[in-house]
């Protein structure tokens, strides 16, 4: 099976998927072809034991299936299984997110401002860039200074960039 998954991960690199992303896959297909062994025993029974043998929570389960779903499907059509396995995903009961007021983020930020360290300021400029400009985490932690000229910031995500402008004040 290891010898599957480093072959498995040249496609990912071909397809042009990211490198963390490649990473996370990769490290989940990881566990679970530590726990099949060998492509002998890769059998629905097996699979669902796997599933639900994780110590993970539900959603993270229904991350593994969809890895394990496509890596199965990438067997099959490179002839390295002779029949499709399908594997449903995991039932849960979803949690309702809540949505921040304009109360909720006055009192954050009224909170991170008292904080004059330099980790304070730190924390009060990454909530403030996530805030103002709707960035995703991943977006913020892989800008580089050179991102942002004048009052734009270009932001390189997946396979596009994108112009996010941001306020006076936060820049």
């Amino acid at each position: 099976m290891r010898e599957l998954l480093e072959i498995y991960t040249l496609e990912l690199q071909v397809e042009g998927l990211s490198p963390t992303t490649i990473k996370n896959k990769i490290s989940r297909l990881s566990r679970f072809c530590d726990y099949i062994g060998t492509l002998d025993n890769l059998n629905k029974q097996k699979i669902n034991q796997y599933i639900v043998s994780l110590a993970v929570s539900d959603k993270s389960k229904n991350e593994y299936i969809k890895t394990i779903r496509v890596f199965l499907d990438y067997l099959y059509e490179e002839g390295y299984i002779e029949k499709e396995i399908a594997i449903k995903s995991y039932k849960y009961d979803e949690v309702i997110q809540k949505e921040l007021t304009d109360n909720d983020v006055e009192v954050i930020l009224k909170h991170l401002k008292k904080d004059k360290s330099y980790l304070g300021v730190r924390n009060l400029t990454i909530i403030s860039m996530l805030l103002d400009t709707g960035l995703r985490v991943s977006e913020l932690v892989s800008l580089d200074v050179s991102d942002i000229e004048g009052d734009i910031i270009k932001v390189k995500a997946k396979r596009k960039e994108r112009l996010v402008p941001i306020s006076p004040k936060l820049k």
